[in-house]
Order: C-alpha cells, then structure tokens, then sequence
C-alpha cells in the first residue's frame, strides 16, 4: 500500500497493492469518499501540479492509470514497460 497526498493537500490517494482499487481519503475528515477500481497489483501514486490528474501505477497491467481527480474516472491508461512502480511528473520542456 503507498499513497499520495493532492497538492494541496486536501485528499490522499491510497493504491492497495493486493487489492484493486485506489481510495480517496478526505484528509479533514479521515474518511472515504471514493474507491476507483482499476487491477489488481497498484504500486505508486502522484500528481500532475495542478492536481488535475492522478497517476496511478498498475503493475498488472503494465499501464499507468490516469484518474481525473474531479471526477474520480479513469480517463486514460498509459502503456509503459513492465512492472510500472515508480512515478515522476516532470513539467513540460522549456517551462
């Protein structure tokens, strides 16, 4: 289990390794609000900077998730080596 906190600061994101879902924690309040499902086998969260988006790593399936972190939907899997574990965002060149 790892997790990650919004930027500002509001939410964490946990990813449940043996398990296949990612969990929204409200960070006031300590609770729940939203399990996203994706595959089993997630490893590392993080954030774009603006908080926009959250990227979630699924070992499993060799993707990295990505969840709109308003809607909390899965709108796009990444297809990267196997085994994703660690994540970086990095600004876009030249900024």
């Amino acid at each position: 289990m790892t997790n990650a906190f919004t930027p500002d600061g509001r939410f964490s994101y946990v990813s449940h390794f043996e398990d296949n879902f990612v969990s929204v924690i409200d960070t006031h309040t300590f609770q729940e609000v939203k399990r996203t499902v994706l595959a089993p086998k997630l490893g590392n969260v993080t954030f774009r900077p603006d908080g926009r988006y959250a990227y979630v790593s699924v070992i499993s399936a060799n993707v990295v998730a990505v969840i709109d972190t308003a809607t909390y939907q899965v709108v796009k899997r990444i297809p990267v080596g196997k085994e994703p574990w660690g994540l970086i965002v990095l600004p876009p060149a030249g900024s």
